[in-house]
């Protein structure tokens, strides 16, 4: 560079941080489609297997929150989804409650509010306490026996680099907003971006699906995807789903 003034990048070619089926799924998802080589995986399955009850056997999983469950709110610039917050405070603490402190967990989203709405959601689990206005997690689940973090609730920006055994991504957007079949391409393409918003960037769902070792596990509505076409709008989350129907990994 310093001779000819081009900028050059080196691009790793294997991940050792995760399941290699989840490997392979972020390799496709994320680089191969842009043209980019294979992302190898540098450990075998065998070295990412769990024990946890209802996923056993399993690396990935679709969690359904249905539309009659409740819908998105907004909130301010942010959004929320209470119905899938409570789910996911209650699976974090059926989790830990069988597994103790043996397999970390993350809960990622897009939206900050959402990440409150998570935190007051596990004060009723007693994951959360709350104090002088500010909700974080307790003490009892700050920190493993091995002093790494135990629990962490945050968006997609604060897992930049970190990553745990089971991260569960909560997906919020759930909604019933129309998008047309045909007209215009930039028409549909501002109808979808209105239905899906964060989850069509590319870069910050590449985050947020690679945060895990050994388990991924989706929260949200599925039908949001399974209408025909707009799967289109988040091909990541629609390819993630149908891995999820083909290894049976649906949670209900």
């Amino acid at each position: 560079e310093e001779e000819d003034g081009i900028q050059r990048v080196v691009m790793l070619d294997t991940q050792y941080r995760m399941h290699p089926v989840l490997g392979n799924f972020i390799s496709s998802q994320f680089y191969e489609c842009e043209g980019d080589g294979p992302v190898m995986s540098g450990r075998v399955a065998e070295e990412f297997s769990h024990d946890v009850p209802g996923y056993r056997g399993r690396c990935a999983a679709w969690m359904n929150v249905s539309l009659e469950q409740g819908k998105e709110r907004r909130d301010g610039n942010s959004r929320t989804r209470k119905a899938e917050a409570d789910a996911i405070a209650a699976e974090v603490k059926r989790i830990v409650d069988v597994c103790g402190s043996s397999l970390s967990i993350g809960v990622v989203t897009f939206y900050s509010a959402q990440v409150k709405m998570i935190m007051r959601s596990m004060l009723t689990h007693g994951i959360t306490n709350s104090e002088n206005g500010e909700i974080f997690i307790s003490e009892k689940y700050r920190r493993t026996k091995a002093g790494q973090e135990w629990i962490r609730v945050g968006t997609v920006d604060s897992f930049q680099g970190k990553e745990f055994d089971i991260v569960f991504l909560s997906i919020v957007r759930a909604n019933d907003f129309n998008v047309p079949e045909v007209g215009e391409e930039a028409d549909v393409d501002t109808a979808l971006t209105r239905k899906f918003g964060h989850l069509r960037l590319p870069n910050r769902m590449n985050v947020a699906m690679s945060r895990q070792k050994k388990l991924l596990v989706v929260v949200g509505c599925r039908s949001m995807i399974e209408a025909p076409g707009l799967g289109n709008g988040v091909s990541a989350l629609t390819a993630f789903l149908k891995l999820c129907d083909d290894g049976g990994h649906n949670v209900q």
